[in-house]
């Protein structure tokens, strides 16, 4: 029987070209939830208070993107990525620099590994 939690358990994953990252094998309820709201803050903009009328509309710094950079900082363990000296941290900044196919097959590889298990089985 599989246990309720999630471990520091990881999985290596080919991302293409010889390039590879290493990710946490499951994402949390916790990962799950900062994940989510982080997508949502990047969506909405508005506060919500006790008592009162919810007042949201769409961010002017409209970011699709902060959920999936919050699910790379909680969730990357390690990559093959280096530099002249040695390995690139990773970090908000080198996220930032990645170049975007790189970023879009990070995404992709952690998509397909954290899908739900009933969705996966519909892919595969």
């Amino acid at each position: 029987m599989e246990s309720p939690f999630v471990s520091e358990a990881t999985v290596r994953v080919d991302i293409g070209e010889g390039q590879w990252i290493e990710i946490k094998e499951a994402i949390s309820h916790a990962d799950y939830g900062a994940i989510q709201q982080a997508t949502l803050r990047g969506l909405v903009k508005g506060e919500l208070r006790a008592g009162e009328q919810p007042s949201f509309s769409l961010s002017d710094d409209l970011s699709l993107d902060a959920g999936s950079q919050v699910m790379v900082l909680r969730c990357l363990r390690a990559w093959s990525f280096s530099n002249g000296a040695g390995p690139v941290p990773i970090n908000a900044e080198s996220l930032a620099r990645l170049r975007q196919p790189i970023w879009e097959r990070i995404i992709e590889a952690m998509n397909r590994q954290y899908a739900a298990p009933d969705e996966a089985q519909k892919k595969g």
